[in-house]
């Protein structure tokens, strides 16, 4: 398998293109951002299959965490506020009393280092004691690379100096068909559980079986099909995490097919946060696309929202000395 790893991709931020015969990706610094992933048909024309922006202006000043790497921890905490050791601490409320995506400090504001591998990219950064409110000094690496030719594979790495939450994913918004709505697109989630939200989506701690209730992805469906039931508070559609039954192995979780290209994704993650873009009202994407809600479908793996405060929930807390490592596959074909 040949990959080609050269410099470029967008303007406004230092970034790396990587491709096969099957794929490409553009990742840049700012955020440790994938900005562009295009699939090839057997003609070699590409699709583009993620949302986001021309540059990396438009990145900085967006609002949705397009393509980014979250966190030290992603999601909700609820009050914005945890207990490590004996000791509390309070982050930003940036999600009414909640804090959400790491707070006001958005590691997609950040520019991070970078080098390049033989098949993909690496970006690296320090997040050093008291960022976002966090304890320890905090390494994390993130590894994008392309693998069997039609997978982004991306690696996880971070060690801390104290024992810290981490809790990363990454926030890419895909449309499979390259523009126009994502509600045809259907969607097989192989969990069986999901998380239980209450007020401002924050779980309850309990894991309910998704079979017969709005959830149930088990044997796929049109996203549209369902999604009128969660229309209001406090969901306004999917943004919910499911249980991988992972175990700390990479197992198939989803798989998603639009018109013409079909997605699978593999983690070792505990859990899959499906989110139908509810907010993309009026966003401004790439070629000046003027998005409409649920243009755009989130899979983040990673942990349930949450679970600094919920015991019954798998630990986010990274010990010090220990190191943190996590993958995550997305694999693409023409159907």
């Amino acid at each position: 398998m040949e990959v080609f790893v050269k410099e470029g991709g967008i303007s406004g931020s230092k970034s790396w293109s990587v491709s096969s015969k099957k794929i490409e990706f553009v990742a840049m610094e700012l955020g440790a951002t994938l900005a562009k992933i295009f699939v090839f048909d057997k003609n070699g024309n590409k699709t583009d299959v993620l949302l986001g922006y021309d540059t990396a202006d438009g990145f900085l000043a967006g609002v949705g965490s397009h393509g980014a790497i979250v966190g030290r921890v992603a999601n909700r905490i609820a009050n914005a506020s945890f207990e490590l050791n004996g000791k509390s601490y309070k982050l930003d409320s940036n999600d009414g009393k909640n804090c959400l995506h790491g707070g006001f400090f958005r590691w997609e504001k950040q520019i991070w280092n970078s080098r390049a591998l033989k098949n993909g990219v690496e970006f690296f950064r320090k997040s050093v004691a008291g960022e976002q409110g966090f304890p320890g000094n905090l390494d994390v690496f993130v590894r994008y690379t392309i693998f069997e030719e039609n997978t982004l594979k991306i690696e996880y790495e971070a060690k801390s100096d104290a024992d810290t939450p981490f809790a990363p994913t990454n926030h890419a918004y895909f449309n499979l068909n390259g523009s126009g709505s994502a509600l045809h697109h259907v969607v097989k989630i192989f969990c069986k559980k999901v998380a239980e939200a209450g007020a401002h989506l924050i779980p309850t701690g309990k894991l309910i079986l998704v079979q017969g209730t709005p959830w149930d992805f088990l044997n796929g469906k049109e996203v549209k099909k369902d999604i009128s039931r969660l229309e209001g508070e406090p969901s306004f559609g999917y943004d919910h995490s499911f249980e991988t039954n992972a175990n700390g192995k990479i197992v198939p979780v989803a798989e998603v097919l639009g018109e013409k290209i079909k997605m699978k994704i593999r983690t070792d993650a505990p859990a899959l946060h499906f989110y139908s873009g509810n907010f993309l009202e009026g966003v401004k994407g790439k070629g000046g696309a003027i998005h409409k809600n649920r243009d755009g479908l989130c899979f983040e793996t990673g942990f349930f929202p949450n679970s600094l405060n919920t015991p019954a929930f798998p630990s986010v807390i990274l010990k010090a000395g220990d190191t943190f490592r996590s993958v995550t596959e997305f694999s693409f074909d023409f159907v």
